[in-house]
């Protein structure tokens, strides 16, 4: 199959307060999918510990095509 034909795979991930374990999160999915053609999207609940501000440093590391925020104002519970 050619390159240009293969699938491409999203990753939805929520998240609220986890400025700590995002990176971590990133890396592992990266390292352990190296030959899969995918997005990671991050729809983040409106953290307030600076997990957004992560996500576009990651974003900037990695490519904002690559790694998506969908920055959300807070739950909806």
């Amino acid at each position: 199959m050619a390159e240009q034909e293969r699938n491409k795979c999203s990753l939805t991930v929520p998240t609220y307060n986890e400025r700590l374990n995002i990176s971590l999160f990133v890396y592992l999915i990266l390292k352990h999918l190296p030959d899969v053609d995918f997005e990671i999207i991050v729809v983040d609940d409106g953290s307030p510990d600076g997990t957004q501000e992560v996500m576009k440093q990651l974003q900037g590391v990695y490519g904002e095509d690559r790694i998506l925020l969908r920055a959300r104002p807070g739950s909806l519970d």
